[in-house]
């Protein structure tokens, strides 16, 4: 596995963004949470960014070849490659 359950980080921080344009300026607020997972809730989203990581990685290789190529991807298109990677269990 490429992630090391046994060892928990410290804590986790999750950041959030709001953005909000008010004519021509820009507002940008950012939260940060401290979360203390149980060792069983670490392994779930150590995963789960695992998978994403993986996903948002093949999806941007896609979509880099096809600019090479001089294709354009459609939001369709990201969703039906999205779809085939769940099918074959990538």
């Amino acid at each position: 596995m490429p992630f090391e359950a046994g060892k928990r980080s410290a804590n986790l921080l999750l950041s959030y963004m709001w953005k909000a344009k008010e004519k021509k300026n820009e507002i940008k607020l950012s939260f940060k949470y401290s979360i203390y997972p149980t060792i069983e809730a670490e392994e779930k989203l150590l995963r789960a960014m695992h998978v994403e990581t993986k996903s948002y990685n093949i999806l941007l290789d896609v979509v880099n070849k096809a600019r090479k190529e001089g294709n354009k991807i459609t939001p369709k298109d990201t969703q039906d490659i999205l779809k085939d990677l769940k099918v074959e269990g990538k």
